[in-house]
């Protein structure tokens, strides 16, 4: 971590000297041409005033913050049906994150709090204050940060949001959408334009660039490692790489940037437009302008702030805040299918074998914990288990900590081949032995795709 530091540090004078010698280059969003591009499926009333977004992979289910009603609705990912509407034990709910896969945190705006729901069941498990309107939320680190815009500053909790670990100012400011990158929390400033930078450990805070007063919105690309900040003052977008955070590029957009965010596997990046009621979507390599697509009506002052994306299925949902909906648009990929191609390696089958009680943890093989493996498919190997059934492999890419693949194999099968893995990407995997009666406990390993 003290190299990390250290190198950030380094980055800084970079930004300096380079700010004096050359000046950023900048790119018109010009529209690019493409054989594949993302298109709206479809938008869906749902009622009044819609705020933030969430997903959820692992059951494929969208939360969405309800402002007026003050609860959270949810909609099946699948066949796009609404469900329920959960009071998030606050008045008018902001914005939302997800930690893991079991749990959503909601800003409640003017009740100046937070909320920790069952995202299963939406059951309120906890309640707790923070300062004046709290606006975006971020869970990290097992700790949830949230950004009180209205008195300038960042409250840092337990997952649990069983006590308040600390309360980090923003003199002067006013924090934006924040988001999770490489080097922790991002959080640009409303006021000073500033980006900060919030390691997620320590609670240390840093301010490494700024591109004028109204910085809201940022995001990464978990890929490239690349930093987009939106300015809805001058309708530019600015791009940093993560070492030293130097900027790369300054793309003029058409529109004001409101909500941002990229889908790393396809290279798009969304701009939520609410000026225009659109959603802009670039080329993230290139800054060019690939589509314009138009959402439901969102309000210059209240509209903009809710994007999230499904990894799993491409998916990405927008929230349209002043006709009260949600627009669902599919991205596509260029020049790769949109899911993996799994192989599964056949192993000479065996006859099961009478037990009276759960199979012990299976011992896994190859490739080696923390193996730094080449671009291609993937052999995972584990030993044979006393008393499976079957086996349950669980695959899980990080960071996001998105399910990539989960899948029951016989009891014949203890070896696993998959492709269409991503550069520079790390990957967990664990196997459980089940039986009759349950399965075991797993032991993770993990391996890198080297870029």
């Amino acid at each position: 971590m003290k190299k990390k530091w250290f190198a950030l540090g380094c980055g800084f004078f970079v930004v300096a000297v380079l700010s004096i010698l050359a000046p950023t280059p900048r790119i018109d969003a010009s529209r690019a041409s493409a054989v594949s591009l993302p298109y709206v499926v479809t938008t869906i009333p749902v009622g009044t005033h819609l705020k933030g977004v969430a997903v959820n992979w692992s059951i494929n289910r969208v939360y969405v913050a309800m402002f007026d009603a003050s609860c959270i609705q949810t909609l099946d990912g699948q066949d796009l049906t609404l469900g329920t509407c959960a009071y998030s034990q606050g008045l008018h709910p902001n914005q939302l994150a997800m930690w893991g896969f079991d749990k959503l945190y909601v800003t409640n705006r003017d009740s100046n709090s937070v909320s920790l729901l069952d995202a299963y069941s939406l059951q309120v498990l906890r309640w707790i204050p923070t300062g004046k309107l709290p606006w975006s939320v971020i869970a990290a680190n097992d700790k949830v940060f949230v950004g009180n815009f209205g008195s300038s500053g960042i409250s840092v909790f337990d997952v649990n949001l069983d006590s308040l670990l600390a309360t980090i100012p923003l003199p002067n400011d006013a924090p934006g959408l924040m988001a999770f990158g490489y080097w922790g929390i991002y959080v640009p400033g409303w006021q000073t334009g500033n980006l900060y930078v919030l390691n997620t450990r320590d609670n240390g805070l840093t301010s490494p660039v700024s591109i004028g007063p109204g910085a809201f919105a940022v995001t990464e690309n978990l890929h490239s490692r690349e930093i987009f900040i939106g300015n809805r003052h001058d309708n530019t977008l600015h791009v940093f790489a993560k070492d030293g955070f130097y900027p790369l590029r300054t793309i003029q957009l058409p529109g004001p940037a409101y909500g941002i965010a990229v889908n790393y596997k396809t290279d798009h990046l969304f701009v939520v437009d609410a000026w225009n009621d659109v959603v802009q979507v670039l080329d993230t390599k290139s800054g060019e302008l690939l589509t314009t697509l138009d959402v439901g009506h969102q309000d210059r002052d209240e509209g903009g702030q809710g994007i999230a994306i499904n990894l799993q299925t491409n998916r990405v949902y927008v929230t349209n805040y002043a006709d009260g909906s949600l627009t669902v648009i599919q991205d596509v990929y260029l020049n790769a299918p949109p899911t993996p191609t799994l192989t599964p390696t056949p192993t000479p089958t065996r006859l099961p074998s009478s037990c009276t009680s759960q199979p012990s943890k299976p011992v896994l093989l190859s490739p080696a914990n923390g193996a730094q493996l080449p671009f291609g498919p993937v052999k995972i190997d584990w030993e044979e288990t006393n008393c499976a059934d079957f086996y349950r492999l669980k695959v899980v890419e990080s960071p996001p900590r998105h399910v990539y693949m989960r899948v029951n194999l016989t009891a014949s099968e203890t070896e696993y081949t998959f492709s269409a893995l991503n550069h520079g990407m790390r990957y967990v995997w664990k196997v459980r032995a089940c039986n009759a009666f349950g399965c075991s406990a797993a032991t993770k390993w993990s391996f890198t795709i080297v870029p």
